[in-house]
């Protein structure tokens, strides 16, 4: 009988792209887990449980404590989303408000809901040359406390999907004299530690509680994550709460695979150097070039940006007749070289310790020729395409509520029921709660043409809204 999952997936694998894209391992096996299955076992006597450590699972949490410098620390194995539900979980209560950055992935709204909190938003920087997100900024996140006062915490996405990094320092300064708690979604930063060279993360500076995903930028499975405490919060709280997101059958395989990609990152640590080499060498030949613009350390001071990742290449194709997409597709069709992400002028790509280092050169080979034969302009200039949030109603309340499923013309001024996203990067243009403004039906039908997958739209054209 025909598997049709199986034979599309073997057959994607069979095209042997160079991968730009998550997962971090890109393929390669090297945790040295050969009998997978076998290891696939289930809370027994001897096996320890994920859920109520107290063996050898108990005993490799400390070690990561010690590997990340925290208070504590545990596995997860349903991504950074079971990681942040269980954070927000852990600061805030019914009726809390928490300051919110604006730009957050669609599971800080979720885990919003569940807890019955209300969001307090704040808008990132944005860089209208090159058409994404900055940091947040310190001041902005003093007004909205000054503003708020009765918040119990903060939580803001560092490192962005495109690479740039917040000044967590200053800000957890600024979040803990208030008397709050400072939270950071670093989804794309569980490499940070790992170099000197890199950013520092989030969580020695400053944050209390700290998220990361280990497959997206190192060597566990798909799922694999890891909470970071640096609070007083008594590890029965955590269990307890974790218990509430995480699967009561977690993988136990899975769960080794991500065990041995911690300690791998560590053996591979030293590769950052030769990586950021590579990536600095190549920026310096493309940049010279003058047909595209790979973006690096001259964002740091702009929009509220204090550091970038160099692991994370951004390369802007606004001053070409080609968009983002275009390019990436070309690098799919013609190099056979997958790429993380694109958008209107940009497309990201996420190199890991996995990567060979011919890896780079190749990308950066296959964009030279791509565009050697296209003339230059004025560079597009981008758009914020998030019009700034008119709060209605909080999250948990429009979804709770009625609704009903309307054409979009007709749902200008209604609230919304259900987030509508952009995929990737999975940021809400529309949150539930909020009004729907006629910008948002501009930025919506524009991103659809382009062919940006939109989330929270129907097939027929209908958005769900509050009745």
């Amino acid at each position: 009988m025909p598997m049709p999952i199986n034979q599309g997936i073997s057959q994607y694998v069979r095209r042997k792209r160079i991968s730009f894209a998550m997962p971090g391992h890109k393929g390669k096996n090297s945790t040295g887990i050969r009998d997978f299955f076998a290891l696939d076992v289930t809370e027994l006597d001897d096996t320890d449980n994920l859920l109520n450590p107290t063996s050898y699972i108990k005993e490799s949490q400390n070690k990561l404590a010690e590997i990340y410098g925290t208070s504590s620390s545990y596995y997860l194995l349903g991504g950074s989303t079971c990681g942040i539900y269980a954070m927000i979980s852990l600061a805030v209560s019914e009726g809390d408000k928490i300051i919110v950055d604006r730009f957050c992935h669609k599971s800080v709204i979720c885990a919003i809901i569940l807890c019955g909190a209300r969001p307090v938003y704040v808008m990132p920087g944005y860089n209208y040359r090159f058409g994404f997100t900055g940091g947040m900024g310190r001041a902005d996140i003093e007004l909205a406390i000054m503003q708020n006062p009765d918040a119990k915490a903060v939580i803001i996405t560092s490192p962005t999907y495109y690479g740039t990094v917040s000044d967590i320092k200053s800000i957890s300064k600024t979040v803990h004299d208030a008397g709050m708690l400072m939270l950071v979604d670093e989804a794309h930063g569980a490499h940070l530690h790992l170099s000197p060279l890199l950013p520092d993360s989030a969580v020695r500076s400053g944050a209390d509680m700290v998220v990361q995903s280990v497959h997206k930028t190192l060597g566990s499975l798909s799922g694999g994550a890891l909470l970071h405490i640096n609070t007083p919060i008594d590890e029965a709280t955590v269990l307890n709460t974790l218990s509430m997101y995480q699967t009561s059958s977690p993988s136990y395989a899975c769960l080794c695979a991500l065990e041995a990609a911690v300690y791998d990152g560590l053996r591979l640590g030293d590769n950052y150097k030769k990586i950021i080499d590579e990536v600095d060498k190549q920026r310096k030949i493309l940049n010279k070039q003058g047909k595209v613009y790979w973006i690096g350390e001259e964002m740091v001071g702009n929009c509220n940006v204090a550091g970038i990742d160099k692991t994370r290449i951004v390369i802007n194709f606004s001053s070409l007749p080609v968009t983002g997409f275009g390019a990436a597709k070309l690098l799919q069709s013609k190099y056979n070289i997958e790429v993380e992400m694109a958008d209107e002028n940009n497309i990201v790509c996420i190199v890991t310790p996995y990567n060979k280092i011919s890896d780079i050169r190749t990308l950066a080979r296959a964009v030279s020729d791509i565009t050697k034969n296209m003339s230059t302009s004025l560079p597009r200039t981008a758009t914020d395409d998030y019009p700034v949030p008119h709060i209605a109603m909080t999250p948990r309340q429009a979804h709770f509520s009625p609704t009903e499923a309307v054409d979009m013309i007709d749902s200008v001024g209604r609230v919304c029921g259900a987030a509508v996203c952009k995929y990737p990067p999975g940021i809400p243009l529309i949150l539930p709660g909020e009004k729907i403004r006629a910008e948002h039906l501009r930025v919506i039908t524009a991103s659809a043409d382009k062919g940006i997958t939109i989330t929270g739209i129907s097939a027929g054209g209908k958005i769900t809204v509050v009745k």
